[in-house]
């Protein structure tokens, strides 16, 4: 069975995030080092709350400035129900709101947000992390006939991607921090036991440890009470647990069963997923992901026509997010709408980079002539690994061939007996009908130039020209040049 998920970041207080999803920040972000790409990939921004996006970020913004830390640090929402904390490179704390569910009030926040920030400030400027420039879609629901192959060219690194293995000294000292971030800034920092409490009692659950990696321990328990006792001696004054989250958990809470839902439609029948997805539908209209699973559904039944409608009424209600402008494009080219299908599929590339957008738009260049175009998205298609990889190179060459006919064939010369000889290898992967080839060189001062032709060659085979050049020993020949200038194809 795939896995659904792909870790990217930590869990408070001695885990490790899940995440799933993508789309880009509910406020003006400057992504560094390609961040944007793995929030569009895992997750997407939350939206629909501005009440909570908005508290995530004053309460992160609070914590920075307690802390005096020198650089930059953003707290972005995700869009999944399931409790997510993670952290990427160049500054970035990702929270979904289903983990906000879990905290009561502003300081419990401040607990969640300070550990993952001092897992930030540690990666901060960590330029030694293995980049990532492929990776496959498994964990998102296929889209209909598509094949779920690589997404390329995304350059994320691979450590954010997959698993941040932090050990327990390092679970205990983002502890220690977070502590002291939320002091300075004025949180209590009893709230940290209280929330590590709090995932204690969840790790007995069966069903909700699904979703935490560690679990946190009675000794984090102890060691962040003790802490509070050193700090209390140490720097005395006026904390507080800020406002109740109360009115934001209910609304969250009364929308988490129609993202369950959406879950449970990714198996199963279709008609049965139309039927659950009506239901979230129902629960929170205001979702476009719920709608964008509706265009997923009817692209799998062939409907496209039916699916570019779910998909413009997600985008119309800002889910602005690469596989709703991926599944638009592909119905829309199906649909024959050429212009509009490239449109939509180079939104979809630019938001991320991604093997189904760029074969479609290779595919869509060709036909109207475009070559460079079409050449250039096969050359973003090359850089994942796997089948379309090859797909994507062959489909290259085919292209490139008739323009730049010298790259793809090898010259090996000689002079065997007085003449001059070049055997030509085919390395372009495709069997041609024939070549001609231009034979310049300058022998004993004179300069000398022939074209000579040659029929089929198959992938990988060798034929020998003679331009019927006669070299003594010790004739002077320079300035040798042997070029394949032209190539026929059945």
């Amino acid at each position: 069975m795939k896995a659904r998920y792909i870790v990217i970041g930590c869990l408070l207080l001695a885990s490790t995030a899940i995440v799933s999803g993508a789309n880009a920040s509910f406020r003006t972000v400057v992504w560094e080092d390609n961040a944007g790409y793995a929030v569009e990939a895992f997750g997407g921004v939350y939206r629909l709350d501005h009440e909570l996006t908005q508290m995530v970020d004053n309460v992160g913004r609070r914590l920075v400035a307690g802390a005096a830390l020198d650089k930059p640090y953003q707290f972005i929402v995700l869009n999944d129900h399931e409790p997510i904390l993670g952290t990427l490179p160049g500054g970035y704390v990702l929270v979904s709101w289903g983990a906000v569910r879990w905290v009561k009030n502003e300081a419990q926040l401040a607990a969640l947000l300070a550990h993952g920030l001092h897992h930030a400030v540690m990666e901060r400027d960590d330029n030694k992390a293995a980049m990532l420039v492929a990776y496959s879609e498994e964990g998102l629901p296929p889209l209909g006939k598509i094949p779920d192959y690589a997404l390329g060219g995304s350059q994320i690194p691979l450590s954010r991607l997959r698993r941040q293995n932090f050990s327990r000294i390092d679970e205990l000292q983002a502890d220690h921090h977070a502590q002291n971030y939320m002091a300075a800034a004025g949180y209590h920092p009893a709230a940290v036991s209280q929330l590590q409490q709090k995932l204690l009692d969840l790790s007995k659950d069966e069903a909700r440890s699904l979703f935490w990696s560690h679990r946190s321990t009675q000794e984090q328990i102890d060691r962040s009470q003790e802490h509070v006792k050193r700090l209390e001696f140490r720097q005395p004054g006026s904390w507080t647990y800020g406002d109740s989250l109360e009115t934001i958990e209910e609304r969250l809470a009364a929308a988490s069963p129609a993202y369950q839902l959406l879950k449970k439609s990714e198996q199963g029948f279709l008609w049965r997923a139309t039927r659950l997805i009506n239901k979230a539908v129902a629960i929170e209209p205001r979702e476009g992901k719920f709608f964008a699973r509706l265009g997923d559904i009817q692209l799998q039944r062939g409907k496209c026509a039916d699916a570019v409608s779910h998909y413009q009424n997600a985008l119309s209600l800002g889910y602005n997010h690469y596989r709703a402008f991926l599944g638009k494009g592909y119905c829309e080219g199906q649909l024959g709408r050429q212009d509009l299908a490239l449109e939509d599929l180079t939104i979809a590339s630019l938001l991320l980079p991604n093997a189904i957008a760029a074969e479609q738009i290779a595919d869509i260049q060709q036909k109207q002539g475009r070559t460079a175009e079409a050449k250039r998205a096969l050359l973003q298609l090359m850089a994942v690994t796997g089948d379309r990889n090859v797909w994507a190179g062959k489909r290259y060459v085919e292209l490139d061939l008739d323009s730049n006919p010298e790259f793809y064939f090898v010259a090996a010369s000689r002079v065997r007996d007085g003449e001059f000889i070049t055997m030509i290898t085919n390395q372009s992967g495709l069997l041609v009908s024939g070549v001609d080839v231009r034979f310049t060189a300058t022998v004993k001062g004179e300069p000398r130039e022939e074209m000579v032709s040659a029929g089929k060659l198959e992938v990988s085979g060798q034929v020998e020209l003679r331009p019927g050049w006669q070299i003594e020993e010790g004739d002077e020949v320079k300035d040798v040049y042997v070029r394949v200038v032209l190539v026929r194809r059945r």
